[in-house]
């Protein structure tokens, strides 16, 4: 291939990725005044990456499903801000995910954008690759609080009330499985940070 082809490949390319854009469907939003691209989004609205997001409060949130990827993801309007970030398309350019397909598996089912794990409605984290049905599980939360933990068969599932009454500060926490009958336990997950987002 020739040097000007090259370039107009090339050129072509760029701009196919300029126009391109990935839709997201919201799935649960905590707040009624949240707009992107100028609209009032609420359960079912579709928009697309590029578009302006307007917040009227650091704790709004969103928790989206990316519709060409299937990811679900979770947008808080102070991550953004913190990054200076209009669009989310924007914040994920910050954040050096140019394209949600290049993320790496987090520990959770929803694809988390920092370190941070931000409960809207109900968490879902993966069950470990050898999970054995015949254990317990117990989110250990603080100076040792222990929360029976449930699961689905292939995530636990972290519902917003079972940490009612943890304040405003993010939850340091960790998932141990226990079995009684052989007398032993091991960490499977180890200093999560969650954060409960007001409703």
């Amino acid at each position: 291939m020739n040097k000007k082809k090259k370039i107009i490949l090339g050129l072509l390319l760029m701009a196919a990725c300029c126009t391109y854009a990935d839709k997201y469907k919201v799935l649960y939003v905590n707040s009624t005044d949240i707009k992107v691209g100028g609209k009032v989004i609420a359960v079912g609205s579709v928009f697309d990456e590029k578009e302006t997001v307007k917040w009227n409060s650091e704790q709004q949130a969103m928790k989206v499903v990316n519709l060409t990827t299937n990811r679900v993801m979770v947008f808080v309007a102070k991550a953004l801000e913190k990054k200076n970030a209009s669009t989310l398309y924007d914040y994920l350019i910050k954040n050096k995910h140019l394209s949600t397909r290049g993320f790496k598996q987090s520990p959770t089912e929803e694809w988390q954008l920092d370190k941070t794990l931000y409960l809207l409605d109900t968490l879902y984290i993966s069950l470990p690759p050898r999970h054995n049905q015949s254990t317990t599980a117990k989110l250990v939360v603080g100076q040792g609080r222990e929360i029976p933990l449930s699961n689905n068969g292939h995530h636990y599932v972290i519902p917003r009330n079972l940490l009612r009454g943890q304040g405003s500060q993010p939850v340091k926490a960790d998932i141990v499985e226990y079995d009684k009958a052989k007398d032993w336990s091991y960490t499977v997950y180890r200093d999560l940070n969650i954060e409960i987002i007001p409703q």
